[in-house]
């Protein structure tokens, strides 16, 4: 059965809150202009938003806006960044006060 006009729209508002729940403005992306051609690392300079009906985002090495489609990220997993574990108790430092850097000879 075919969408009727309001409802297209309706999935594509949604894309846009998808996209910019998951994005900011700064996050590195991998951009790929079209299939077959290598990445290229950028960052996001606005939220997505729609034009006509395109789901579009600006880069900050790019002029004009670029279909989101193109714009793409590492999992995970492959780029070997973690979120910084920390084991101290809450409420302890990992720094000494300043009252012992005073202490210590220079």
């Amino acid at each position: 059965m075919p969408r009727t006009a309001a409802q297209q729209q309706l999935a594509l508002e949604l894309q846009v809150k998808l996209f910019n729940a998951r994005f900011i403005p700064g996050d590195s992306i991998l951009y790929i202009p079209e299939p077959g051609l290598p990445p290229e690392w950028d960052r996001l300079y606005s939220h997505a938003r729609l034009e006509g009906n395109a789901i579009v985002v600006e880069l900050a090495g790019r002029t004009g806006a670029v279909p989101i489609r193109t714009i793409h990220t590492m999992p995970i997993e492959t780029t070997h960044v973690r979120a910084p574990q920390n084991d101290a108790p809450s409420g302890s430092s990992l720094l000494p006060s300043c009252a012992a850097l005073r202490r210590q000879p220079l």
